[in-house]
């Protein structure tokens, strides 16, 4: 694995004791598998919804890779829907835990390697399907999808659910009075003491979603979180569908959408490269 920069190591450092802390927690529960398993489907919830468009694909004998794969639900929740399930992390801490993980309770075995995601051990042309789940607001974004696309077979499938926000409401979160004394509150009621936000990661903007789709020819882009996972628990059902509802709107979605869902193909390298620099 080649040299880490400063917020590659920053990231490393920060795993580390999250991992130390979740480490008994983790490996005494085995890992939920009801979002790939269980018919009724949660149409409001944009994690239950990706793994519906998984579900809707011929996986079984498909090549998927996990981005950031952590500790390792979705490589293991996948290695039930396909036969070869490929993940990779930047943290040797969360990997050590997800492999123990997958050793009980992956259905086919999961190849699992420490790496950065702008710099991928993998040879070109290699993937069917490409898994990004709240992993490239922790990314340089062009440096990531331009390395994807290189690993990715011709028209191979990218499926991602990241958190999202406009670049103009992210001004409002940032305003004085917002950031003094909403916030913190806010954080509270929704993380109760386990906050998961590491010195370097911000949300995906606008903009970054132009870097991702230049990539790709997009098929779904839908919006979730309006108000849910930001002034309300994430759990609250009733919030969820209201926000899902709501952001199906022509144009609300992309304006106030707290998290996105996007599906597409991935182009011709050389038609991705002309497409990124328009983007720019």
């Amino acid at each position: 694995m080649q040299d880490l920069d400063d917020r590659q190591r920053r990231e490393v450092a920060y795993h580390r004791e999250r991992a130390e802390k979740k480490r008994a927690a983790l490996l005494a529960e085995p890992v939920a598998l009801d979002v790939v398993r269980d018919d009724a489907r949660r149409w409001w919830n944009a994690y239950w919804a990706a793994y519906t468009l998984l579900r809707e694909m011929d996986l079984r004998h498909k090549h998927v890779l996990v981005v950031g794969c952590g500790f390792g639900e979705d490589a293991i929740r996948l290695s039930h829907l396909c036969d070869h399930v490929y993940g990779f992390d930047l943290s040797p801490d969360s990997l050590d835990i997800a492999r123990q993980r997958a050793g009980r309770d992956a259905g086919r075995p999961i190849d699992l390697r420490q790496a950065a995601a702008e710099a991928l051990p993998y040879d070109d042309g290699t993937f069917d399907v490409i898994v990004c789940i709240d992993i490239l607001h922790h990314c340089d974004i062009p440096a990531t999808m331009a390395e994807l696309s290189r690993v990715a077979k011709p028209e191979a499938v990218f499926l991602a659910d990241e958190i999202y926000t406009n670049s103009r409401i992210q001004k409002v979160r940032e305003a004085s009075l917002v950031e003094r004394f909403l916030y913190p509150k806010v954080v509270d009621r929704i993380y109760q003491g386990d906050v998961y936000i590491t010195e370097d990661e911000r949300k995906l903007d606008e903009r970054d979603l132009a870097a991702a789709k230049a990539h790709l020819n997009v098929q779904r882009e839908d919006y979730y979180n309006l108000v849910s996972t930001r002034l309300v628990s994430g759990n609250v059902r009733l919030a969820e569908k209201a926000d899902r509802l709501l952001l199906r709107l022509p144009r609300l979605g992309p304006l106030l959408g707290g998290r996105v869902v996007l599906l597409g193909r991935f182009r011709p390298v050389a038609a991705a490269r002309v497409a990124s620099t328009r983007a720019a």
